[in-house]
């Protein structure tokens, strides 16, 4: 995985290579999962697969141009991410 600015993280995701980003950054997410939630004995891997789907679909709208983003259903709410 390749280190990204958060431009470079917006042009990727928003570009042609959005496929290679998507699976970096869920790569990312699993990894601040795991460390965040190490100490939990409740919590294991399979969850943290399950957490990643949504986490990258909220993140994939937050960084949706707005005019996508008013065409979602989604689009009413207020991002914590705008």
């Amino acid at each position: 995985m390749k280190e990204r600015t958060t431009q470079e993280w917006l042009d990727d995701l928003r570009g042609p290579s959005r496929d290679g980003a998507l699976a970096d950054l869920r790569a990312v997410l699993l990894r601040g999962l795991g460390y965040s939630l190490a100490n939990r004995s409740d919590v294991d891997g399979v969850l943290f697969e399950d957490f990643a789907p949504d986490a990258l679909l909220r993140t994939s709208i937050a960084w949706t141009p707005s005019a996508a983003r008013a065409a979602s259903p989604h689009g009413r709410r207020k991002s914590p991410f705008a």
